[in-house]
């Protein structure tokens, strides 16, 4: 334990695991694909959990960030980004981390994961400034692929 406060906050808030298993099943109930979670272990010490785990199923597919494309898939995942940031502020959720190595592309969808920092914001506001973050942070991950870039860029502004 670091200090008291981080006893205290550790005390009030959810585990990363279970943080990441929650966010799958909102995103699984809109339509969102994730990696299969399996289960949730939470080991407890006096008052706060010590140790947790999110067990998951391999997944299938190519990383987006490992993807080799063609015209057709770059539209195609294009298509499918988009519509993954649009579901997230309807439902308002942000993922925290959207980057291409945080998404798989297998049997043409898009599998999002590492879920672990995604939070739901009540606010309007607040969940359209995080999202916009997230869309930031995916076109910057994909300054390489000049040519998907420029699709989301269309898309997404």
């Amino acid at each position: 334990m670091k200090n008291i406060w981080h006893f205290v906050r550790k005390i009030f808030s959810d585990t990363r695991a279970n943080r990441a298993w929650l966010a799958a099943h909102w995103f699984n109930v809109i339509g969102i694909n994730t990696i299969t979670h399996i289960a949730v272990i939470e080991r407890y010490n006096f008052l706060s959990t010590s140790d947790s785990y999110l067990i998951t199923k391999k997944q299938s597919g190519v990383r987006l960030d490992n993807l080799d494309s063609n015209k057709e898939s770059l539209l195609l995942i294009a298509n499918k980004i988009t519509a993954f940031f649009k579901k997230l502020k309807w439902i308002g959720f942000n993922h925290g981390d959207a980057k291409s190595s945080n998404f798989f592309f297998h049997d043409k969808k898009l599998f999002a994961f590492d879920l672990d920092i995604s939070r739901r914001r009540l606010l309007r506001k607040l969940n359209l400034y995080s999202v916009n973050k997230d869309i930031q942070r995916m076109i910057k991950s994909f300054e390489k692929n000049k040519r998907l870039t420029s699709l989301l860029l269309k898309r997404l502004k």
